[in-house]
């Protein structure tokens, strides 16, 4: 009877001594899993970040440019010549002893459109113009 119990003890050693490394082996396994998951959403990030900051960089250098245009601008808002054209042609103002001469220019837009109707006007449109004078019943508008 003592040999069974001393049989059965090393069985079950053998048992744990199998099972133990299956354990620790899996526990690894999931742990390497989930830290090559996190490496992987680290890098997406940092890819998205990235392409902000390249975005956020274009934009504040398109804004330094035009700073310095403002800039320049308003340097010559305090021009005397400036001020000058600026009273003359938007404040219709004039020194002493001047004549403000206005030249109108031709309605261009009533030409423009009269010579599309022409160009426009083709056998059909012609025809019921014609058919149109006669029965005083169609409008053109």
């Amino acid at each position: 009877m003592l040999a069974k119990k001393g049989k059965k003890r090393k069985v079950k050693k053998a048992k744990t001594k199998q099972v133990l490394p299956k354990v620790f082996g899996t526990i690894f396994v999931l742990f390497a899993v989930y830290l090559l998951y996190t490496n992987i959403m680290i890098f997406v990030e940092r890819l998205k970040i990235s392409s902000n900051y390249k975005d956020l960089d274009t934009t504040a250098s398109s804004l330094l440019k035009e700073k310095e245009i403002l800039k320049m601008q308003l340097g010559e808002t305090y021009s005397d010549e400036y001020l000058e054209r600026v009273a003359r042609e938007e404040l219709g103002l004039q020194k002493e002893g001047e004549k403000i001469v206005v030249i109108k220019k031709a309605d261009e837009e009533g030409v423009k459109n009269e010579g599309i109707e022409n160009k426009n006007s083709g056998p059909l449109d012609e025809l019921f113009k014609w058919v149109s004078e006669r029965f005083n019943f169609f409008s053109l508008k």
